[in-house]
């Protein structure tokens, strides 16, 4: 079975996440268009992470509702969950989150295998993602060989390697890098997303890297940590 066409590529409706007694996310409503790149902002322990959470089935909300891609994700069992990201979510994060035993090419092809391709196949098939990140000829370093930008274009690599992948989520994918790697990396992102016609949401605390996106969302940061009454 195909993944469902969708209006938005994920909605939350007065969604808000509670850890305990503490609020890690206030109520928040978002749509996000199939297509659309959004930049999410806001201080450090705004929610950030937490929302991005939310959209990729690994958190789920105290209450209100979150789609993604068709999938109500509050009522989807846990393995559903892991299917749909499996599937059709490619995520970025701030270190980029390498397997560190394991080549450029063996991690960006790692899922493909996974999911049952031939290892020559996917191997053949990262080569082509790492030469459109402008990686060509890099594939058999691994993470140590390779600078914070590079591994960072190679997390990007492996979010979009898969054809499924319809939805990149980052989290912070520039923070630890310098302005012009930063850029690099973004531009890099950005770029493989609408090539891909993807949706992306990216959260970042730059202002630069959000310039570069369709939107921007800033998340309210009044109630955040309020303990329960």
């Amino acid at each position: 079975m195909g993944l469902p066409e969708v209006t938005f590529a994920a909605s939350l409706r007065e969604a808000e996440v509670w850890f305990g007694a503490t609020r890690a996310l206030p109520r928040t409503s978002l749509d996000v268009s199939p297509g659309e790149v959004l930049a999410l902002m806001g201080p450090s322990g705004s929610g950030k992470s937490t929302l991005l959470g939310l959209l990729a089935g690994t958190v789920q909300a105290s209450s209100g509702a979150v789609e993604v891609l068709g999938m109500d994700v509050g009522s989807a069992s846990p393995a559903e969950r892991a299917e749909q990201r499996r599937r059709a979510l490619g995520l970025v994060f701030q270190d980029g989150d390498l397997l560190p035993e394991l080549n450029a090419r063996e991690n960006v092809g790692l899922l493909m295998i996974l999911d049952g391709v031939r290892r020559a196949q996917a191997l053949a098939e990262a080569d082509n993602a790492l030469a459109s990140v402008g990686l060509e000829g890099l594939g058999r370093r691994t993470p140590s060989e390779l600078s914070g930008g590079e591994r960072q274009r190679v997390a990007i690599a492996r979010a979009l390697g898969r054809p499924s992948a319809r939805f990149v989520i980052a989290d912070e994918p520039t923070a630890s890098l310098d302005r012009q790697r930063a850029d690099e990396v973004v531009e890099t992102l950005v770029a493989s997303v609408r090539r891909r016609g993807a949706t992306l949401v990216m959260a970042t605390h730059d202002p630069e890297v959000a310039s570069v996106c369709d939107r921007t969302h800033i998340l309210d940061t009044a109630v955040i940590g309020q303990p329960t009454a």
